[in-house]
């Protein structure tokens, strides 16, 4: 395999060469795939990682007093609040119509605590007409398309889990009607799980077990995806989540 002396050499700096326990039993394709997993680590600040979530037994600083963020009414309560909002209405609206204003929905999550086997987006929410999540956001967008004479894009960002079923839903939905070009879908990262010793864990002998990273992982997604740039292209400056 080419690089592989260099892999072990890297591996062997951030305590992970465990990660090639097997590579003598694996199939050249197997091989393949493990390869292009570890490839994908950064190597670089798997140690601070280690030392600083793993290994550290510093306690954790926890308030005494919880109090809730910061928040405005659904409506205003004031002569003050009412001029604010009456603001904010007219600069979202302004930025529509100028073509400024993309839709983001992180749609990662499976349907299984509502016993639903599938993407949660596809569930079917509304009560009557049982459209799904999916449906009623892509309609949403299509009605402020209409009132603002803008292109809203759409980005999607999905999970390793269900990237390939969601993609499925949206081609065999035509992607309700908005335009396969205007609609973006893309996978969140994933982080690898570490044992308590610091050592990523082997969810198989060619496959690393790793975890999505989060909400906190979009920004990151949005960039290497290639999302922000095709966004800055078409003049996109603000993203509603």
């Amino acid at each position: 395999m080419q690089n592989l002396d260099e892999i072990v050499r890297t591996l062997r700096l951030c305590g992970q060469e465990h990660l090639l326990t097997f590579w003598d039993q694996l199939s050249r394709p197997q091989k393949e795939h493990l390869m292009a997993q570890i490839r994908r680590l950064d190597t670089r600040n798997i140690p601070r990682w280690v030392q600083e979530t793993v290994k550290n037994q510093s306690p954790l600083a926890v308030p005494e007093e919880f109090d809730p963020a910061p928040s405005y009414p659904p409506t205003p309560q004031t002569p003050k609040q009412e001029k604010k909002y009456a603001q904010a209405r007219k600069l979202g609206e302004d930025l529509l119509r100028q073509g400024k204003v993309a839709g983001f929905v992180v749609a990662g999550g499976q349907g299984t605590r509502l016993g639903f086997d599938g993407p949660k987006g596809d569930y079917p929410i509304s009560p009557i007409q049982k459209k799904t999540l999916f449906q009623l956001f892509a309609e949403t967008i299509a009605a402020a398309r209409r009132k603002y004479g803008a292109m809203l894009p759409w980005l999607i960002m999905t999970s390793p889990l269900n990237h390939r079923q969601t993609v499925e839903i949206f081609e065999a939905a035509d992607y309700f009607g908005l335009g396969a070009d205007t609609v973006t879908l893309f996978q969140q990262g994933v982080l690898p799980n570490f044992d308590l010793d610091g050592r990523i864990f082997l969810a198989d002998k060619d496959t690393l077990a790793q975890s999505p990273d989060g909400h906190g992982g979009s920004l990151k997604a949005l960039h290497t995806s290639g999302a922000l740039a095709r966004m800055k292209q078409c003049g996109v400056e603000y993203i509603s989540y």
